[in-house]
């Protein structure tokens, strides 16, 4: 079975539910997934804006997942410790934690959740950035992709 990514969070068109956005309590969303391979050994998950203005947004990074988690629940807290060592990386803000996207009405934002599998944690510490693991999540061993919108009711 193929890595696969599922996010709870969503309404029957594909878009955040308010409540996960910062026009609502801003909170995470759950997002669980199924199918990892079984040489991975930890996971990473990122939600990006794709419509940003000048590269995709970082609203939410958590990376060092281990492998045998199958779901992160909703409204994590930044400051909240995760399962097994998981470590929240920045976001656009440069803050630790999910960022909730402020759509406008009239102008969903194109979201998309990424799930990357990878043989080995990151060497990174607690809140790092995108940046400083892109190139360990570019060696991952599978990825699953998930397209969303955040839209202002």
């Amino acid at each position: 079975m193929p890595l696969a990514l599922h996010c709870g969070g969503l309404d029957e068109t594909g878009a955040l539910l308010p409540q996960y956005t910062g026009l609502g309590l801003g909170a995470s969303p759950p997002v669980s997934w199924e199918g990892v391979p079984p040489s991975a050994v930890a996971l990473a998950l990122l939600l990006q804006n794709l419509g940003a203005p000048l590269e995709p947004a970082v609203h939410w990074l958590v990376f060092n997942i281990p492998a045998q988690a199958d779901a992160i629940l909703a409204a994590v807290a930044p400051d909240m410790l995760l399962d097994g060592g998981a470590k929240h990386g920045l976001n656009a803000a440069r803050r630790p934690g999910y960022l909730p996207p402020r759509p406008e009405p009239g102008r969903p934002l194109r979201m998309r959740f990424s799930l990357f599998a990878l043989d080995r944690a990151a060497p990174a510490g607690p809140g790092a950035s995108l940046r400083q693991i892109a190139g360990y999540l570019s060696q991952a061993i599978e990825r699953a992709d998930l397209a969303l919108l955040a839209k202002a009711p």
